[in-house]
């Protein structure tokens, strides 16, 4: 009886620690796409930037 519980236990504790991997992982992903967002608006304000310094009408 005791080990059957022992046994849930554990899988309850593997279905954490799974679920808190996946987050992680999902949070690394956020993260990522935030700063890859943000650096492309940083490019794009420079570029606009250089080309209206330039711009010759």
């Amino acid at each position: 009886m005791n080990l059957v519980a022992g046994e849930d236990e554990d899988e309850d504790e593997d279905e954490n620690f799974s679920t808190l991997q996946k987050w992680k992982h999902a949070g690394r992903h956020v993260k990522l796409f935030l700063c890859d967002f943000g650096l492309k608006a940083f490019f794009v304000l420079v570029w606009a930037t250089i080309y209206e310094q330039l711009y010759v009408p």
